[in-house]
């Protein structure tokens, strides 16, 4: 959803986008990396509202930041809306969690690389009486044909997001045209989290990310009942643009710094660590260089 929904401005730190628990651990951060900050270095980056909600990098960007001296700016929105921002070069470097979209901007010329870092799944969740027998079916795609086809009512963001979009191919794999009349599904075109609040309110099921699932699991009454397959799969990648498509200047080192940080051995470690003394599970599994 292209729109900033909170602001938060801390110590030169502007955050875009739900909440201000980023803003204010990175400007912690920034308290410790001394001088190097204070030369006015600083790195904007887009990511989806998915990425931030989860919380994966309240726990990633504070060290970089202390490492590395440059101040960060964050940006959430959408997935369709972090690409509207590369094209136009208004940020240095973007996270993304849509490989055909990131392929298609590799294919554009506006990032000359992509880079997975991590990976996550979707879930399908719903009522823990699962009156559409979705535990019992092992495909993602038959799932959520088997919820429409028995009129079950199904929540959609609708929205363009990473998750809507993979909703569409799902439904498309199940024979289903996802912009036609489907009875029973309720189209929010909203975030994430209140996805998950009118899914819980009306008793209906939702395709959602498990990270933010987790943060909002104890105040909704909905549960896991997929399994975990590869059309539930997720990838995430670090993306440098071109900087040589844009008036602005790019921050290109501290886009390639960025890179080298989330790929380090300690942030993998950190990226499969992270939720397990929380949520009893990591929503989260590292995919660095070999």
């Amino acid at each position: 959803m292209d729109r900033i929904v909170g602001r938060s401005r801390l110590g030169g730190i502007v955050l875009a986008g739900r909440g201000s628990v980023l803003a204010i651990l990175v400007v912690l951060a920034l308290l410790l990396a001394g001088s190097a900050a204070a030369e006015g270095r600083v790195l904007w980056i887009a990511m989806t509202n998915a990425q931030k909600d989860s919380g994966i990098f309240d726990a990633l960007l504070p060290e970089f930041v202390a490492k590395s001296g440059y101040a960060v700016r964050v940006v959430a929105r959408e997935i369709g809306a972090v690409a509207v921002r590369a094209r136009k070069g208004e940020v240095d470097v973007i996270f993304a969690d849509s490989p055909g979209l990131e392929e298609a901007l590799v294919t554009e010329g506006v990032a000359v690389r992509r880079t997975p870092f991590m990976e996550s799944r979707y879930v399908i969740v719903g009522p823990k009486a699962d009156p559409a027998g979705v535990a019992r079916v092992a495909k993602p795609e038959a799932a959520l044909g088997q919820i429409v086809r028995l009129h079950m009512p199904f929540v959609s963001r609708f929205d363009e997001s990473s998750a809507h979009l993979r909703e569409r191919e799902l439904l498309r794999a199940a024979g289903l045209d996802p912009d036609g009349r489907l009875d029973g599904v309720f189209r929010t075109g909203t975030s994430m989290r209140d996805s998950l609040r009118v899914a819980s309110e009306r008793h209906a099921y939702l395709l959602a990310d498990l990270g933010t699932f987790l943060t909002k699991k104890n105040e909704v009454e909905l549960v896991v009942l997929s399994k975990p397959a590869p059309g539930l799969g997720v990838v995430h990648s670090i993306l440098q643009l071109d900087p040589t498509r844009f008036e602005r200047t790019l921050e290109i080192e501290g886009a390639k710094a960025l890179e080298q940080f989330l790929l380090s051995p300690e942030s993998q470690a950190r990226i499969a660590a992270f939720g397990v003394d929380r949520f009893g599970e990591a929503p989260f599994a590292p995919r660095g260089r070999p």
